[in-house]
């Protein structure tokens, strides 16, 4: 009688994954086929609506659209020695990336017969810097060359920044820039919120953002790791799913998964390990601009600095603004305290 109904039980268990597992690949199969109608009428950056193109910052819109697609577009990554990424070469539009994976900066003068050459600029610096958000000719790099046009000054400004660095992976790259005998007259960086980010992100200061995805990455191919090999194959290709693709963006849709940033930090700290970690965020970065200034007494170039404001310092927000303050509320007394530091800092010298 017990071993009927086990058996009995089994062919139910059986039946009901049967039946869930024909209902998902059903599921799979439809919004498949429904995902590659809409991607090949409309394009595959159409799928995702990215919540900056809502900015307030834009007075013409009509081109915001049009930009957040083909910003989609461009980010795609290339592994680069030292620095771990740049993104690809890229032509739109909007937004152009060099065959060396910069920013493309349009020269608003151009050299006369006989003028003494350009001054060189380098700019370095995280997404900000880099444009997210901006067209080539309205990017920090861009207006600055435009500005020193205005004044008559011919200036070749070279966009070094990169979504996500932080200031160590800028002195690298200005390193790799030199051993090319490519010498500036002008360096100019523009940190603090990637450099305070990643410390509040991993509870280090001065490694780059998501480090631990290297950590997980290392030696993958060995074959005493072919067992993560595979899981983080599965994790990928579970993420690629249709119904998964689905199931994103009806969460977008009503809020749930707005943003893709996760704001929260993966450890625990007191207070007074939080000021410790605050401080080393400003003296590795301070130490940074110590070696590019260093280089700049070695190879005639001139260091200029600045610590780039957040939203947490500004005193009135727009209602956009308000939606981005209260999601990255989490982060708002780690970089407080972190900017008091770069402040008495900067203050002292």
């Amino acid at each position: 009688m017990k071993t009927r109904k086990a058996i009995e039980m089994t062919k139910s268990i059986w039946t009901s994954l049967g039946v869930a597992v024909f209902v998902f690949f059903l599921l799979e199969v439809s919004f498949s086929l429904a995902f590659r109608t809409k991607d090949n009428f409309f394009g595959s950056a159409t799928a995702y609506v990215d919540p900056r193109e809502n900015a307030d910052a834009y007075e013409d819109r009509t081109w915001v659209a049009s930009y957040y697609r083909e910003f989609a577009r461009s980010q795609v990554a290339q592994w680069r020695p030292y620095v771990y990424w740049r993104q690809q070469p890229f032509e739109g539009e909007y937004i152009n990336i060099s065959k060396s994976g910069f920013r493309v900066t349009p020269s608003p003068l151009p050299l006369e017969n006989g003028s003494s050459p350009p001054i060189r600029i380098y700019m370095f610096g995280g997404s900000t810097l880099w444009g997210t958000g901006a067209r080539d000719s309205r990017t920090i790099p861009a207006i600055v060359a435009t500005r020193l046009a205005e004044k008559g000054v011919s200036a070749e400004v070279t966009n070094l920044g990169e979504s996500g660095y932080v200031s160590t992976q800028e002195v690298i790259e200005l390193l790799v820039q030199l051993q090319a005998e490519k010498s500036p007259d002008f360096v100019v960086f523009y940190d603090g919120v990637n450099d305070t980010f990643s410390a509040y992100q991993q509870g280090v200061a001065g490694i780059p953002q998501n480090e631990f995805n290297r950590i997980r990455e290392f030696n993958l191919s060995g074959a005493a790791n072919r067992q993560r090999l595979w899981s983080i194959g599965l994790g990928n290709s579970f993420q690629d799913l249709s119904t998964v693709r689905f199931l994103r963006g009806l969460s977008r849709r009503i809020g749930v998964m707005e943003r893709d940033i996760v704001m929260h930090s993966s450890i625990t700290l007191s207070d007074e390990q939080v000021d410790v970690l605050a401080r080393d965020v400003v003296v590795k970065h301070e130490r940074n601009m110590q070696m590019a200034h260093a280089l700049g007494g070695q190879f005639g170039f001139k260091v200029l600095s600045y610590w780039q404001p957040t939203i947490f310092q500004k005193p009135h927000l727009t209602e956009y603004e308000r939606s981005w303050f209260d999601f990255a509320r989490p982060m708002q007394a780690f970089f407080m305290r972190t900017y008091a530091f770069a402040q008495a800092a900067k203050a002292a010298q």
